[in-house]
């Protein structure tokens, strides 16, 4: 039992290292376009064109947009 347990660990460290490599920065440009034509954390602002996924206004500014009309905070 505590073989099999060292043994995953061991294979989910492995398999960590390995894909560090395929982590990478953004380049200049791209994140000059955050906030711009992308949302903060890089989504596309516009709505998708089936109409099914609403353009992005700049998120949640109350309780009442997240479906929460009755919301209140917490002193």
């Amino acid at each position: 039992m505590i073989r099999k347990a060292l043994l995953f660990a061991c294979s989910a460290a492995l398999g960590g290292v390995v894909a560090m490599p395929a982590w990478s920065a953004i380049s200049a440009a791209e994140a000059a376009r955050l906030g711009g034509e992308l949302t903060p954390l890089g989504a596309q602002m516009g709505a998708n064109a089936a109409g099914t996924i609403p353009a992005w206004d700049g998120g949640l500014t109350f309780a009442a947009k997240a479906v929460f009309p009755d919301f209140k905070p917490s002193s």
